[in-house]
């Protein structure tokens, strides 16, 4: 057992460092550690507490003494001495910093001699030996999360106070009236009862309500140095009438002074502990929202907005000023320059330039993102949005940003031609040259559980999609989520008993690249009925700089 605590401990470790080493950082960033699908940071504080069982371990758990001695009838055998664990206690108090934490332990468990017998056996009866100790220690832990786990690998070290009750072992056969002592076990009086300990240990945990978990927790436990020292009292029990049992007469003889012995032993306490309980998170943030876990993105949205700076700099996405230099210049040295001489070739214009950015204002992607809130509201049967898709495309060389047709009527509105913002509304200020250009656009997603994508990399599961308007509404925001056909990045053509459909509604290539031609006979088809956009785009996609017209 003992092997197999330290084989699982360093399996942590190789994890841990394997973590950090892949984990980036730079001057402007904390690092974080990650997980598949979720990530746990700080700075934090966490408490715990733990009950469950204990178990002694190698010779602490059991004792065996032989003591010769010559007689007419051979050698006298010895005994053994057993113990057993009753129940152990833990809490700990953690402050939890990225990945790492430091955190100290206290706790308490008790042990007792649950069984003794001499090899020549007789009728006995045993009182005491109970063992009780208490452990205070500190040392550094490290968290990792597998989904909705967490697991947790703990190191401490400390001082480990033991106390024993003194244990006796008498002979109680049906030929006395009282049990006769025969042995007695205890602390050596004057003896240290403090020893030094380390314990390796891993915590398992799993959210159930904000930052309550619940943990169940395994630590081994080894004291250092000579140990407790035991003395044993004891009668050298034999069979003195050599007639095959042990009777009264015996006893009266092995208790006579001759035949008692004092000896002083040291026992070193090894342990297993394990436990289950409750541990409680707060002061910082908890579980950090992932991509790819939306089960409970509404509590994680309200820390963020509580701590928008600490979730901003522990969130992975944060570069420097010079790494978003160093890719700007990558862009415009690597990117740009051939797209500018395909499309002055194309179209014939040596004046043609790429777009520089985009711009979009807070207004606009507040409001974009109320409208998703909104959607989910009017669709609580349907997944909840899990993110956004901000996808390329390219603008026809003759597009004219100001086309009538993006105006949209207000409903109820006073539709005259002296007082046109009265009677339009979505006409956003656009600015820039648009024609042939890069732009970006924005779609919702939702995540896709279906069991047929197993496998699949996470981040493929989340759908772009627009709304297949329910027949019987009256709200076009409201109806079936559909996957846009061409933002598909799965590799449909992998995916089992489905592969007509997909190649009827997302094309057969691998993630959502251009149809093959053989898929040309099965044209795109709109679901029936009306189907309503959640696309959003007409960004302000500015020319280079010195181009201002």
């Amino acid at each position: 057992m003992k092997k197999i605590i330290l084989i699982a401990f360093l399996l942590f470790l190789v994890k841990m460092e394997a973590q950090e080493n892949g984990t980036s950082s730079n001057v402007s960033t904390k690092k974080v550690f990650k997980s598949n699908s979720s990530e746990y940071f700080g700075p934090s504080f966490k408490i715990n507490a733990t009950y469950g069982v204990t178990t002694p371990l190698g010779e602490y758990q059991s004792y065996s003494k032989r003591s010769l001695v010559s007689t007419t009838s051979g050698f006298t055998p010895g005994f053994t001495q057993k113990i057993s664990g009753r129940y152990q206690f833990n809490l700990d108090a953690i402050y939890q910093m990225q990945a790492l934490g430091a955190g100290v332990s206290f706790g308490l468990f008790s042990h007792e001699v649950s069984d003794f017998n001499f090899e020549t056996a007789f009728q006995q009866q045993l009182n005491g030996g109970g063992i009780d100790g208490t452990y205070f220690g500190i040392g550094p832990e490290y968290t990792t999360s597998i989904g909705m786990l967490q697991f947790t690998a703990a190191v401490r070290g400390g001082l480990l106070n033991y106390s024993m009750s003194e244990f006796m072992a008498s002979y109680n056969g049906t030929d006395v009236l009282d049990p006769i002592p025969v042995f007695s076990s205890a602390i050596n009086p004057g003896s240290k009862s403090s020893l030094v300990f380390a314990s390796a240990g891993i915590k398992m945990n799993y959210p159930i309500y904000k930052g309550l978990h619940l943990l169940a927790r395994a630590d081994y436990f080894s004291t250092f140095g000579a140990g407790i020292e035991i003395r044993d009292t004891y009668a050298r029990v034999f069979d003195f009438d050599s007639n095959g049992t042990i009777t009264a007469g015996d006893i009266d003889i092995s208790v006579n002074s001759e035949n008692i012995l004092t000896e002083v032993r040291r026992i070193k306490p090894q342990m297993l502990n394990l436990g289950i309980g409750l541990q409680y998170s707060f002061g910082g943030l908890r579980r950090k929202f992932n991509p790819n876990d939306i089960s409970n993105r509404d509590h994680i949205g309200g820390l963020y907005e509580k701590e928008a700076i600490l979730a901003y700099e522990t969130s992975g996405h944060q570069i420097s000023i010079e790494q978003a230099e160093k890719m700007y210049n990558n862009y415009n040295t690597i990117i740009k320059p051939p797209i500018e001489e395909l499309q002055r070739n194309r179209h014939n214009d040596t004046t043609y330039q790429v777009t520089d950015y985009a711009f979009v204002s807070i207004k606009d992607l507040k409001h974009y993102i109320a409208l998703l809130e909104k959607v989910e509201k009017l669709n609580p049967y349907q997944p909840k949005v899990s993110g956004i898709v901000i996808s390329f495309g390219a603008y026809d060389m003759d597009y004219d940003p100001n086309d009538a047709s993006d105006q949209v009527e207000i409903v109820g509105g006073d539709d005259n031609e002296d007082d046109d913002d009265e009677a339009f509304i979505g006409r956003p200020d656009k600015y820039g040259i648009y024609g042939g250009r890069l732009t970006t656009m924005l779609a919702p997603t939702y995540y896709d559980d279906d069991p047929k994508l197993a496998g699949k990399d996470e981040i493929f599961r989340h759908r772009a999609f627009y709304i297949a308007k329910d027949p019987n509404g009256n709200n076009k925001y409201t109806g079936t989520y559909v996957p846009v056909p061409f933002l598909n990045f799965v590799d449909n053509a992998q995916v089992g008993g489905v592969n007509k459909f997909t190649r009827q509604f997302f094309g057969g290539s691998e993630f959502g690249g251009p149809r093959q031609e053989m898929d040309l006979e099965l044209p795109l088809l709109p679901i029936d009925g009306e189907n309503t956009t959640l696309f959003f785009n007409d960004l302000n996609n500015m020319p280079p700089k010195g181009n201002n017209n």
